[in-house]
C-alpha cells in the first residue's frame, strides 16, 4: 500500500498496463532489424519475445519507477560463455522483454511460441505472456533458480 501511495505500482501491473505499448516497440524494432538484415529467415518463426530484439528496450520511453536500462550478460544453464544482452534492473530485480531468445537458440525445429511455453512450464510466476509478448521479471536469484538464466550487470 505504501508503494502505491508513493506512485509505485507492482511490476506485474506495470507490465500488464504497458503490454500493448511494449509489443508495439518490439514490432517496430523487428521492422528495423528486418530492413537491416533481410537474410534472417527465421524472424517470422518466433514470437517477438523469442527474438534477438533486446535493443528495443532503448526505445521504451518510460521504464517502471526505479528501473534502468542495463547492458549486461546472461549466462544460460552451466555454459561458461555469456551472451551480451540489454535488460532493465532495479536493485536485484530484473525485467527482460526477450528472454525467449535464450531457450534453444539454434534449434530451428521449434515452433513459434515453444520457447516461451518452455519458460512458462518451468515457472509461470515470473513471466507475463500476452500475444507476441513475454516479459520475464523478478529477483535475479529466483530467475536463475527457476529458469537457469543468470542476469549479470556489465
Amino acid at each position: 500500500m505504501l508503494r502505491e501511495s508513493l506512485g509505485h505500482i507492482p511490476i506485474r501491473n506495470w507490465i500488464e498496463n504497458n503490454s500493448t505499448y511494449i509489443t508495439f516497440v518490439l514490432f517496430n524494432y523487428l521492422l528495423k532489424v528486418k530492413w537491416m538484415e533481410p537474410v534472417k529467415s527465421n524472424l517470422d518463426k518466433r514470437m517477438l519475445s523469442e527474438l534477438w530484439l533486446c535493443g528495443a528496450l532503448k526505445d521504451i520511453d518510460e521504464l517502471p519507477i526505479g528501473y534502468t536500462r542495463t547492458p549486461g550478460k546472461v549466462y544460460v544453464g552451466n555454459k561458461q560463455e555469456p551472451t551480451g544482452h540489454i535488460f532493465a534492473m532495479s536493485g536485484d530485480e530484473v525485467l527482460c522483454i526477450t528472454s525467449g531468445e535464450f531457450i534453444s537458440p539454434t534449434d530451428n525445429t521449434l515452433k513459434k511460441g515453444d520457447r516461451i511455453s518452455k519458460l512458462v512450464s518451468l515457472d509461470p510466476s515470473h513471466i507475463f505472456v500476452r500475444g507476441e509478448l513475454a516479459v520475464l521479471y523478478g529477483n535475479v536469484k529466483d530467475i536463475e533458480k527457476s529458469y537457469g538464466l543468470k542476469y549479470v550487470r556489465g
